[in-house]
């Protein structure tokens, strides 16, 4: 009896977010703004502490945190730490088949130092994007991981199917969001929601196990 042919996997499309999921970028600006104001080291919480998403409620300049940020970007964006775990599973999502593209909200004079962060981390995606509609783009991915909450309800509310990275600034979203859409707490957790549904697979099954 002939092999019956299988029909091939439908390509799914992984979308990330580059900071606060992929870059630890509000610790490199807490390092370099320490550097430059140590005398406000004490009036700083740690990030991964941070009940609200908007910078200017954690340093005490308020709102020139930005203008500080970006005249010191080439230090805060280049420097800024990988998150644990991100190399490894983005890595391994792509053995397994997914495509991975990175969609970011950056501005246009610090797209350099991301594509170069990408870059040095060898994060190598098949396609990075830079835009603050990143709902208008619901039709380039499958999944978008992302943690601004304002991005996440928006994808939410264009039909597209955020995945939650989970931090104090992100946990007060509209309940139906938090029941529809898929919370990870670390890279570990995420790469195992997205390998779930193929443990049967001997080469996911062995990923699998490694991240758990």
């Amino acid at each position: 009896m002939p092999e019956q042919s299988k029909e091939p996997r439908p390509t799914t499309v992984i979308s990330f977010d580059v900071d606060g999921v992929l870059r630890n970028l509000n610790d490199s600006i807490i390092k370099s703004y320490i550097r430059f104001y140590p005398y406000h080291a004490s009036k700083i919480q740690p990030s991964n502490r941070w009940n609200s998403y908007k910078l200017e409620d954690h340093f005490p300049i308020g709102k020139k945190i930005y203008n500080f940020m970006y005249e010191n970007s080439y230090e805060i964006f280049l420097n800024a730490d990988i998150y644990p775990g991100a190399f490894d599973g983005i890595k391994a999502l792509k053995k397994c088949g997914f495509n991975i593209i990175i969609i970011s909200s950056q501005r246009e004079d610090v797209q350099t130092f991301t594509d170069r962060w990408i870059d040095n981390h060898k994060l190598q995606p098949s396609a990075i994007y830079y835009t603050e509609d990143k709902h208008e783009m619901c039709g380039e991915f499958t999944y978008h991981v992302e943690d601004s909450p304002t991005q996440i309800v928006n994808i939410y509310e264009a039909n597209g199917r955020p995945i939650i990275f989970d931090h104090p600034y992100n946990r007060n979203l509209p309940i139906d969001i938090e029941m529809n859409c898929y919370r990870v707490h670390s890279w570990a957790e995420l790469v195992r929601h997205f390998l779930k549904d193929r443990v049967n697979e001997p080469l996911v099954k062995q990923i699998y196990k490694n991240f758990s």
